[in-house]
């Protein structure tokens, strides 16, 4: 499983994957720690004054303290470091295709080959911007995407922390920000660089605008150019930010309205459009600006009203088979929800502790999100993660403020209502994370033979190579590149909107010189049966087999172009 790393990369990786649980029990206990922290302090001040030793190290007790009050959001920092790595490592071995899709696209944008014009995806450009200016500076591998997505939690745990910390208490601000990396792990967050980079956006801009609530906005410019400038930049790597660019700039623009303010409210409006300006003018400068809106865009429209479900809707039932599926998002944030809809029921106890216009912000921030949600004809799980970030802040405000607990009672309440909420998720959709199969986690043992397998029967960089379904990320372990415009295996075998009518047919045309085909045995709900029988056809006159490999629960047979 671990062959395509180094002996030492071997054993932490081996020592990571057999040790998750336990990494992520005591980083919980090492967390629980650091929220106490005081508490901690004055049971080893006891301590050390009856065993006689209290006066020789009180002075590092004060200076610990005074450095922790000094410096709390770097310290902050450091631990929610800390606390992400320990989340998030033991899970580097779980990469899902879409992962080494959007990397794959980065390099070939890198190589000279613009997304939408050589590589065909209706995602907006932000994505593939910030992973190939990762590969300019550590190079196209596997880690490094798991990085990004390392680095994006952090940033969105940081951000929720400064955005509840500025309405609220630190301990508050400290609980919300610690479940985030937890659950960054569900609703597909474990293995999509997508949700997590958008999230990140759209917090800080949140985070931003909490720092201005209730303020002057002509007071503090920079703040709300961020706020603009990160939203804009949330919509660039997802469209459907939107609906939350929406909802907040109706917020900024009551507000400046309040204010008599029109100035600040076209300065957010102007740097909210900057991220799309700035690719507009880029697609514009190499000519493939129409290329770029048309996909972006229009296909990106067409795509959110196309049923690409296993189980299509004959009744055309449309919005309200929507609601109906729509509590399937829940299923890992069930504790945490109740938690929110609590909040909303009890707006007058917590206004008590949080100012109303806070409250209001976050409920918008939920609202629209389940907007961007709601507006596309196929749900998938992964949308729901959008959610996560103003639940989680709901669900900790009750819990803080909005439950009467006895005070003999409440440090036990509070706790068990946390673990509930850290254990509910991993009983219900852990198979996700800690299962491979076809429900799970990618076979990655199966993906690193393959690639093994290729080099092995000639593969040489340069060589064309198409993979038609699962093991996108066999393109960065083998070393080679795609030279078709459709790569993407939803692309290829679903009934997906494309510029050409039969993607399949156009990959074939570039001749590839290798193959390779996953298990036809387990399929993409969406798959067309004459895709599939185009690439028996295709095989039989154009390729012979050269291997076969088999992984945990997967297979793959590597096909040569015959001479």
């Amino acid at each position: 499983m671990w062959s395509c790393l180094n002996p030492t990369q071997n054993q932490v990786f081996k020592w990571l994957t057999h040790f998750k649980a336990g990494l992520i029990i005591c980083g919980l206990a090492a967390l629980l720690s650091t929220l106490n922290f005081y508490v901690f302090l004055r049971i080893w001040r006891s301590i050390l004054s009856v065993a006689g030793v209290m006066s020789s190290l009180q002075s590092l007790f004060v200076t610990a303290r005074q450095r922790v009050s000094g410096r709390p959001y770097l310290w902050v920092f450091i631990v929610l470091l800390l606390w992400t790595l320990i989340v998030r490592l033991p899970f580097l071995h779980v990469i899902h295709d879409d992962e080494a899709f959007y990397s794959v696209v980065a390099s070939r944008w890198l190589n000279g080959e613009p997304p939408y014009i050589a590589s065909y995806d209706i995602k907006a450009p932000g994505i593939f911007t910030i992973l190939a200016g990762f590969q300019v500076l550590f190079g196209a591998h596997l880690i490094v995407i798991k990085a990004v997505e390392m680095l994006t939690t952090l940033w969105g745990a940081f951000g929720l922390f400064r955005l509840v910390a500025h309405a609220s208490s630190r301990r508050l601000a400290l609980l919300v920000a610690a479940l985030y990396p937890l659950y960054s792990l569900f609703l597909m967050g474990v293995s999509s660089p997508t949700q997590l980079i958008e999230a990140a956006f759209t917090i800080e801009a949140f985070a931003q605008i909490g720092r201005v609530e209730g303020e002057v906005y002509r007071k503090h410019l920079i703040a709300l150019a961020l706020a603009a400038l990160m939203m804009g930049g949330a919509v660039m790597v997802k469209q459907t930010a939107a609906f939350t660019a929406l909802g907040l700039f109706g917020w900024v623009a009551w507000h400046s309205w309040r204010q008599r303010d029109f100035k600040s409210l076209a300065l957010f409006c102007v740097m909210g459009a900057v991220p799309t300006i700035a690719f507009g003018l880029y697609f514009a400068a190499i000519g493939h600006f129409r290329d770029a809106f048309d996909t972006v865009v229009l296909t990106a429209l067409d795509r959110s009203q196309v049923d690409m479900s296993e189980k299509p809707d004959t009744l055309h039932l449309g919005f309200l088979l929507r609601l109906w599926h729509f509590p399937a998002f829940y299923k890992p944030m069930l504790v945490i929800t109740v938690g929110a809809l609590l909040a909303v029921m009890r707006l007058p106890r917590l206004k008590t502790a949080l100012s109303s216009s806070f409250i209001h912000l976050i409920i918008i921030w939920y609202v629209t999100a389940v907007a961007g949600i709601l507006v596309n004809q196929s749900l998938v799980i992964w949308y729901g993660f959008t959610l996560v970030p103003p639940t989680l802040i709901l669900f900790c405000a009750v819990l803080y403020h909005g439950i009467g607990f006895k005070a003999q009672w409440r440090v036990i309440g509070i706790g068990l209502y946390l673990l509930a909420a850290v254990i509910q998720p991993f009983v219900v959709e852990g198979y996700t994370i800690f299962n491979p199969g076809p429900f799970g986690p990618p076979d990655y043992r199966g993906n690193v033979r393959a690639a093994e397998s290729l080099k092995a029967n000639g593969l040489k960089p340069g060589d064309n190579l198409l993979v038609t379904g699962r093991g996108h990320y066999v393109y960065l372990m083998a070393g080679a590149l795609p030279k078709a415009k459709y790569f993407n295996a939803m692309h290829l075998m679903c009934t997906f909107p494309t510029p050409d009518k039969d993607p399949l047919a156009v990959a074939f045309s570039t001749q590839p010189d290798f193959l390779v085909v996953s298990d036809r045995g387990f399929f993409m709900g969406c798959r067309l049966p004459e895709r599939e029988a185009a690439i028996t056809d295709e095989l039989a006159r154009h390729y012979r087999a050269v291997s076969r490999v088999s992984g945990d629960w997967d297979n793959f047979t590597i096909y040569r172009r015959k001479p």
